[in-house]
């Protein structure tokens, strides 16, 4: 879930994050493995495209495992849930998070931070299409193809929308921490051709009809300086004119005027990757006519809204480094008590944005 927006050193993060008491640290310094179980993720076994009738976890839901991106690109896949019932003929795109941290061998799937959501979607009769896309792979730069890739997948529910059950204008994104960042870009730059320069499906819009953005960051930085080089090709002010074009798309405050839906951004007033940002983002929103709700969360930090335990790693996993806060982290599969109370906040304002 988490971005480099978060400090690299756990320590530092879990002094300011409730999302772990002291003894619970102790542990995980100390080398003490939690118990916890990954839920399996549903269809994954079969990448086939085979339908999956579900009664569990997703209730009255089909799940299937698709590739989605266009001809020609890198094969990425997603898993689509589709409720037998849909009244609002909506889909939600979902995008996990550490999108812009390096890859290491150890971590479990990024798309399972985003399965709590995709069993509260399903509750509540709204189709979702959770994703992989491309991360932060060296040499780079990186950017912007995970953003391509998650406009081929709003590309290929719009392709598939009667098979899908749901309205061709109501496809929503939904980004947590880096997600959100992609997110909030894809929803400023809809059908730019600098973007379908990397790959597109041809004819078909990769307009977003709206956008859900968890606590993000919406200037383009990563939080992590080390990474620049990879993801955009140099930092912000670099000398290659390449990467300062990549900087210069990435920022989505800059392009608010563009937006192609209305927007409802969470954030949580405790968490390390300051409000502000989600603030800025949404003053900007407003200030070019777009509908945009920030919803700000007491005392909550990040990532509150999915349920997770906390795991070890071991020396050889380490290696004499620093883990990342996401890499000792196993979801769940199910929400906090706070996250399904914004869930439903999130569900009235589809039904207020898209009326069945």
């Amino acid at each position: 879930m988490y971005d480099d927006d978060l400090p690299s050193d756990i320590e530092e993060y879990l002094k300011r994050s409730s999302a772990l008491t002291r003894r619970q640290f102790n542990q995980l310094t100390a080398g003490a493995a939690l118990a916890v179980m990954l839920p399996p993720v549903a269809g994954g076994a079969d990448a086939a495209g085979r339908d999956d009738n579900l009664t569990t976890p997703h209730g009255n839901a089909t799940s299937r495992v698709v590739t989605y991106t266009a001809e020609g690109r890198p094969r990425r896949e997603g898993e689509l849930i589709i409720p037998q019932k849909n009244p609002t003929r909506t889909a939600v795109v979902l995008l996990h998070g550490a999108g812009a941290v390096p890859i290491t061998s150890h971590w479990r799937p990024r798309r399972t931070m985003l399965a709590a959501w995709q069993k509260f979607y399903a509750r509540n009769g709204i189709a979702t299409f959770n994703i992989t896309f491309m991360l932060c792979v060296p040499p780079g730069p990186v950017y912007p193809l995970p953003n391509v890739d998650a406009k081929n997948a709003v590309q290929y529910l719009r392709m598939h929308a009667d098979e899908i059950g749901i309205d061709p204008n109501r496809i929503l994104v939904q980004g947590h921490s880096g997600g959100a960042r992609m997110g909030g870009n894809l929803l400023v730059h809809p059908d730019d051709d600098w973007f379908r320069s990397f790959g597109a499906w041809p004819d078909v819009s990769d307009a977003v009809n709206g956008f859900i953005g968890f606590y993000g960051g919406y200037t383009g930085g990563t939080g992590a300086p080390s990474v620049y080089g990879i993801f955009y090709g140099g930092p912000k002010d670099s000398d290659d004119p390449s990467a300062r074009e990549r900087w210069r798309y990435a920022e989505s405050i800059a392009f608010a005027d563009q937006a192609s839906g209305p927007t409802l951004l969470i954030h949580g007033d405790a968490d390390v990757i300051p409000v502000v940002l989600s603030d800025r983002f949404a003053q900007a929103l407003r200030e070019h006519g777009s509908d945009a709700e920030l919803i700000v969360v007491p005392g909550e930090p990040h990532a509150f809204d999915v349920a997770a335990e906390r795991r070890s790693l071991s020396p050889e996993e380490l290696a004499g480094r620093k883990p990342h806060p996401a890499e000792l982290t196993v979801y769940t599969g199910e929400l906090t008590p706070k996250g399904e109370e914004v869930g439903r906040r999130i569900v009235d304002w589809i039904e207020r944005h898209f009326p069945a």
